[in-house]
């Protein structure tokens, strides 16, 4: 490469314009990183590490709205499904009676279930969120004013069932970590561990979070989260959740 070509590369990674997106593996990032592929590779494009890297924290899925994923990972046709919204009603679903041949029709009867009761429907839209390749299909509920609903209750084993429900956190706190690149060619004395970034730990509230870092000379970048706090009236068994999604920024 010529030192034109190097230095027109070094100028367009320094601007940064095109970050490249990925989400954090969610398993133990509330934990320090204790291995070398922990969070996300910074190197993009021909391989040549990003400069800069942005990183969004995100609380809220829709950042004036809590939502909340009511799934069934386990499905028993003749069970009955239920859950209820801020204390108020509670929304159920009969599979047997209703002649349920599958999730989605679990979901249909309860999404028809919510937006049949009048409380229910005044605070909360109700929406089915077809399967993907990794994930099933779900129960979306979302906000309908300015203030968060929370999931009161809900049955998590119905017969021989098993529902899981997933809620926008309210808080935490998000802290970088960076993972050298190697420089084995250049020294023998490589700094192979993971390292905190000078940048401090980050509260992150429901307006959610971005922040762009210096990553230059660094492998891998990950974010450790604490205190993920859900809302205060939430069942016991809702898992808050946040999504940390690293953009390393490449060629354009």
């Amino acid at each position: 490469m010529s030192a034109f070509e190097t230095a027109n590369l070094l100028a367009i990674l320094a601007a940064g314009r095109r970050p490249v997106w990925a989400v954090q593996p969610d398993a133990d990032q509330t934990i320090v990183p204790n291995t070398p592929s922990a969070g996300v590779s910074l190197s993009v494009g021909s391989g040549a590490p990003a400069l800069y890297t942005e990183i969004v924290v995100r609380v809220r899925e829709v950042p004036h709205a809590r939502t909340s994923y009511y799934i069934v990972s386990t499905v028993d046709l003749t069970a009955t499904y239920e859950f209820a919204v801020n204390g108020g009603t509670t929304i159920d679903y009969d599979a047997d009676a209703g002649g349920a041949l599958s999730i989605t029709d679990i979901l249909e009867g309860l999404k028809a279930a919510a937006e049949a009761d009048a409380t229910t429907n005044g605070l909360v839209s109700v929406d089915v969120v077809a399967a993907t390749s990794t994930e099933p299909a779900m129960l979306r509920i979302r906000d309908k004013t300015a203030t968060d609903h929370y999931i009161s209750s809900f049955d998590q084993a119905p017969g021989s069932a098993v529902v899981e429900v997933e809620s926008d956190a309210v808080s935490c706190t998000a802290t970088p970590w960076a993972y050298p690149r190697n420089t084995t060619a250049l020294s023998t004395t490589s700094p192979n561990c993971w390292s905190r970034t000078t940048q401090a730990a980050l509260s992150v509230t429901e307006n959610n979070l971005a922040v762009r870092l210096e990553t230059a000379g660094y492998e891998r970048l990950y974010m450790q989260l604490g205190s993920v706090t859900g809302h205060a009236s939430d069942d016991a068994n809702v898992t808050p959740t946040v999504y940390v999604l690293i953009g390393p920024c490449g060629q354009e």
